[in-house]
């Protein structure tokens, strides 16, 4: 994932992380890199299916919460951010052409407070 946001004096800043925590309003980012509280983000997540090569990429413009700075080795630095996630591209690498196999339809639920991704295979329609 990667996230980027413009200071008060309009320098511009990047950073990359992991995520483990989506909802419909938010995520929760790991990483080095810490925006300040209250700091508009905008924010791209890249979601890979675990069993293909499917993939789901979600952008959002988003407000920084909370930031966390790691006090001992074993933790991790990270922030959380809320929003609205308002971009949504899907990617099946695989089925790009179908042939006789069947295509797979992907569909990213959002419901409070979890976001829910869901996979279906889907059978070609008969030729007419």
């Amino acid at each position: 994932m990667v996230f980027s946001w413009e200071s008060s004096r309009r320098d511009r800043f990047q950073g990359e992380g992991s995520t483990r925590e989506i909802s419909a309003v938010g995520a929760s980012i790991l990483t080095p890199t810490t925006p300040p509280v209250d700091a508009p983000v905008n924010v791209e997540i890249m979601i890979s299916a675990l069993f293909g090569p499917i993939k789901v990429k979600i952008k959002g413009q988003m407000r920084v919460q909370r930031v966390k700075h790691a006090m001992a080795e074993h933790e991790q630095s990270g922030f959380s951010v809320v929003g609205e996630w308002n971009e949504l591209q899907t990617a099946d690498l695989e089925n790009e052409n179908h042939g006789d196999r069947p295509a797979r339809q992907i569909r990213i639920l959002f419901a409070r407070p979890v976001m829910k991704l869901e996979v279906k295979k889907i059978h070609p329609s008969p030729e007419i």
